[in-house]
């Protein structure tokens, strides 16, 4: 399994989305791969920046909610 890197805005709702959705996706590929599962998922903070090779990079959009 590749690497998966969650690129977020550098503020408190692009951070708090990616930590999310980083949870997100490690449960989705703990029920997929029972017994080789490793954690891969790291999160950048910033749009942008390097690539890593064998990685795939994943732009987190912030998710406003609002309530009236």
């Amino acid at each position: 399994m590749d690497n998966i890197i969650l690129r977020c805005d550098n503020n408190i709702n692009g951070i708090f989305t990616a930590i999310y959705d980083a949870f997100v996706y490690k449960n989705q590929m703990q029920k997929e791969n029972h017994e080789v599962y490793r954690d891969n998922i790291s999160i950048e903070i910033g749009i942008g920046g390097n690539y890593t090779l064998f990685s795939k990079m994943i732009d987190i959009l912030k998710k406003i909610i609002n309530h009236y």
